[in-house]
């Protein structure tokens, strides 16, 4: 597997601790997700709601971190982005997607790309907390047919998924 430092200098990454976060992905190529304390331009696919002003790192995934799919030069199928709540506290993978048909697998299939590549350069059971989200502005809170996918989901990763746009910092 790919050796990858996802804490690297090299990759953009943001830090905020603003009450409300939001988070979207224009999803063109090329573009990578953001992160902003201001939602007045944007169209939101995500809401962070973090009401004790925690640290959140946030790191674009998609389109910022170098993976290749192993013994290819092709880009492997990532999520959206990571964040992380001050340094080992929470652990969030997001997906956001911008469409109305197949998103939930495509998503929770780039969730656990990005968590494989993930878990084989880190040590994800530092965190205390450990979250997967697919998250679309077309459904905010999409729990028709999930509980089994996000059962699956939590047995295979060791991560609960989420289908739904809305993340509380614990």
């Amino acid at each position: 597997m790919q050796q990858i430092d996802f804490f690297s200098e090299q990759w953009h990454r943001q830090r905020n601790a603003a009450a409300l976060l939001f988070i979207f992905d224009e999803g063109g190529e090329g573009d990578m997700a953001r992160m902003t304390d201001d939602n007045s331009q944007q169209r939101t696919s995500v809401v962070v709601c973090n009401d004790k002003h925690k640290m959140v790192w946030f790191l674009p995934v998609d389109h910022n971190v170098e993976i290749k799919k192993e013994n290819s030069t092709d880009d492997e199928s990532v999520c959206d982005y990571i964040f992380t709540v001050n340094d080992i506290e929470q652990i969030v993978f997001g997906e956001i997607k911008n469409r109305k048909k197949q998103w939930i697998n495509d998503g929770i299939a780039q969730l656990g790309n990005t968590i494989e590549v993930f878990k084989s350069n880190h040590n994800i059971f530092q965190w205390s907390s450990r979250r997967a989200f697919v998250s679309n502005r077309f459904f905010p809170q999409h729990r028709q047919c999930t509980i089994t996918r996000e059962e699956q989901f939590r047995d295979t990763y060791g991560i609960r998924l989420y289908v739904q746009n809305s993340i509380a910092v614990e």
